[in-house]
């Protein structure tokens, strides 16, 4: 027990019940998650069961290394527990939460829908409003003719009207 001048006895005399006991339920859950069987330190590898005087270093260094899922997955477990359901079901209570939330991640967003085909009446009337320019068929056959034949060359109209250029590759 340590005593520090700005503590009175009893305070002290919680504090390290409170470090004792936090250092038990820490050796608890590196027991029962085995994590003896990953230590560094002999003793706990040959007795199956850990053996550090601070049993909060072994349970954060194997949290740093266990996979993200499988924390939560434990986290999980370990709140529904608390709650006071017994092991299965905070078991299948934790597998069901993460379920439900792997599909929430994975759920694909809904496209939207495709624009209407047909543009609504006023834009309709617009169009029909504007003045063309007389077209000649031959001459707008013979364009598409020459932007088709160009296509096919690997040419094609630098601008409209223009002539043809070779395709620049960049």
């Amino acid at each position: 027990m340590t005593w520090e001048s700005s503590q009175t006895p009893e305070q002290a005399q919680w504090e390290a019940d409170y470090k004792r006991q936090r250092a038990r339920q820490h050796r608890m859950i590196v027991d029962a998650l085995k994590v003896w069987s990953f230590c560094q330190h002999k003793a706990c590898r040959r007795g199956g069961t850990c053996h550090n005087p601070d049993p909060g270093a072994c349970m954060r260094d194997f949290f740093a290394a266990m996979p993200e899922t499988d924390k939560q997955y434990l986290r999980l477990a370990m709140t529904a527990r608390s709650a006071g359901l017994g092991p299965e079901e905070a078991d299948r209570e934790a597998r069901r939460r993460l379920d439900a939330d792997e599909q929430a991640r994975t759920k694909t967003p809904q496209p939207a829908p495709p624009p209407a085909s047909t543009p609504p009446a006023a834009v309709k009337a617009k169009r029909a409003a504007r003045p063309r320019p007389p077209c000649d068929e031959a001459a707008h056959a013979a364009q598409v003719r020459q932007a088709r034949d160009a296509e096919r060359d690997g040419a094609f109209l630098s601008r409209p009207g223009r002539a043809l250029s070779p395709a620049r590759r960049r």
